[in-house]
């Protein structure tokens, strides 16, 4: 069954379970986007990585002291709830980006702005907000904090994203309850006496929409003792923005959840969410980390160069009567050869040569090859970057003007090459198709959950942390995908899948920057985001 991303624009949330890959088994999830999304999608909440683990609290006395950050140099502000915004000015009319609960950012001053007059205000009922590096304002409302210790600041710290491609563990659920508190047995077969039974559980049926490529039926095993906050207190804390209860909530069969540490409690693993809940690890399936990543273009990997996609391709080599001949030695999928540049055409079929010595040669049929464009798009400056995108081909090469540097897989929309450059959104999401055309980079984010429901907090259907999400097109993006590895291949409900490792090494090339401590960041007339060229 197809993902069928519903063109659904909903502010202040980031949607996009379309783009992810084809849909859960118990319902298709869409794309949607928030306001000021322009040509591509901001959402409610982002998920990154960011800078120090101390920040401040919202209840706290005007003249508390301020975190400052591991060198003591500069004031820091942390966010605890959802949605931590940042604001172009002291208006706070234009959201431009976001922290993430858990994590600082730096301060120009330790002081808020006061705003005189009540009118001034806009959306900081306070009318106060702290200037932050390096432009723009947060205000002082329930999602920040000036408390250095306390408790929720703490806890959402601890289960923050680490450093990496992967910034958390992740994993299919089969449907599990996302606790409150540590619960006690009584209360675990309470809330969990109408699921499945947990020996009954490896029975449940495997997705068969990519979902499950890389999970692992054994769940995931503790990792480090019970954190501290929990030994103290078995109730967590609750995030702004969050549900009360035993069970804050339930994760449903065919979700996906992030976590940042497991621990063992009275014989039961269980898993630590982002936003504190805690899930036990014998009701999901843990995806493995894929190992895929592209290929630095350079002197020893030059361009040309062909990539094998899904299946095992021959190696050939020419006999004494000039026959192409299968060495028996095949090359892998998902691995890359490099070309001379010669061709070879025998009985009707065309073979390039490649660099490996023999000389031997790769079938055309069977590669997808990358190759310098003859000419640079209209819309990019001589030496500018860009981002070259065939979705026939499944692959994504990043350029400096005409010079490849780096040159990867990808996995574009599931319903195959998009043939019509004209095609409505609408109908793209109804195809699982990726758009044709020439676009920006126009927001980016460390991470985001991605859903089709129109809140920070969703009950239906969601897909956790997704690293390294960058908009072009309101609801298409290239982002990270966890749970396959089958890239090359059209895979997605419209967006560009890529591997973790390349996803990240991508986000980092491309512009607008992310600076330090934000979540997220949207394209700027003075920051342009990076041209991405998508062809057939």
């Amino acid at each position: 069954m197809r993902l069928a991303l519903r063109r659904v624009l909903l502010p202040l949330v980031l949607l996009s379970t379309g783009c992810a890959s084809d849909p859960p088994p118990p319902r298709p999830g869409p794309v949607a986007a928030p306001e000021n999304a322009g040509a591509a999608v901001l959402p409610a909440r982002a998920e990154p990585t960011s800078g120090a683990r101390v920040a401040i609290d919202a209840g706290a006395d005007a003249e508390a002291p301020v975190a400052k950050d591991a060198k003591g140099a500069r004031p820091r502000l942390g966010s605890i709830g959802y949605t931590t915004w940042i604001v172009s000015d002291k208006l706070a009319k234009n959201r431009i980006g976001q922290v993430r609960p858990g994590t600082t950012i730096p301060l120009r001053s330790e002081a808020p702005v006061e705003l005189p007059r009540r009118s001034d205000h806009g959306r900081c009922k306070s009318g106060r907000l702290y200037e932050v590096e390096p432009r723009g304002y947060v205000c002082e409302d329930d999602t920040v904090t000036r408390d250095l210790e306390g408790p929720l600041f703490r806890a959402l710290a601890f289960a923050a994203p680490r450093e990496g491609a992967r910034p958390y563990d992740y994993a299919f659920t089969t449907r599990a309850p996302m606790y409150g508190k540590l619960p006690t047995e009584k209360e675990q077969r309470r809330a969990e006496r109408r699921m499945w039974p947990i020996e009954k559980l490896a029975k449940v049926r495997r997705s068969t929409d990519g979902h499950e490529d890389l999970d692992e039926l054994t769940p995931p095993k503790p990792t480090g003792p019970m954190p501290d906050f929990l030994a103290q207190n078995p109730e967590l804390p609750l995030p702004i923005g969050r549900r009360e209860g035993l069970v804050r909530k339930e994760i449903p069969y065919g979700s996906m959840l992030s976590f940042s540490h497991s621990f063992d409690a009275g014989g039961r693993t269980f898993l630590l969410s982002p936003d504190l809940t805690l899930v036990p690890a014998d009701r999901v399936r843990p995806f493995r980390p894929s190992s895929f990543r592209g290929v630095p273009i350079d002197e020893a990997h030059p361009l040309p160069l062909g990539w094998f996609r899904k299946k095992p391709r021959p190696r050939y080599r020419r006999d004494e009567r000039g026959s192409f001949v299968e060495t028996g030695e095949p090359w892998a999928p998902r691995t890359f050869v490099g070309l001379t540049g010669k061709k070879v055409e025998h009985d009707g079929d065309l073979f390039w040569e490649t660099r490996e010595p023999g000389p031997i040669y790769a079938r055309a049929r069977d590669v997808s090859i990358v190759r310098e464009p003859e000419e640079m798009p209209d819309v990019v400056a001589p030496d500018e970057k860009w981002i070259d995108v065939s979705l026939g081909g499944g692959t994504l090469t990043l350029f400096e003007g005409k010079r490849a540097v780096y040159s990867t897989l990808m996995s574009p929309g599931a319903g195959g090459v998009t043939q019509d450059p004209k095609m409505k959104t609408e109908e793209l999401v109804r195809a699982a198709l990726t758009p044709l055309g020439r676009y920006r980079i126009a927001v980016k984010y460390r991470a985001t959950q991605l859903t089709d429901e129109a809140t920070p907090d969703p009950t239906s259907f969601w897909i956790s942390d997704v690293p390294w999400v960058q908009y072009f097109r309101n609801p298409f993006a290239i982002h990270a995908a966890y749970w396959h590895e089958d890239f090359g291949s059209p895979k997605s409900g419209g967006c560009i899948n890529l591997s973790p490792e390349d996803a990240m090494h991508v986000f980092g090339w491309t512009e607008p920057h992310v600076p330090e401590g934000w979540a997220s960041v949207e394209a700027r007339r003075d920051a342009l985001g990076t041209w991405i060229v998508i062809r057939k």
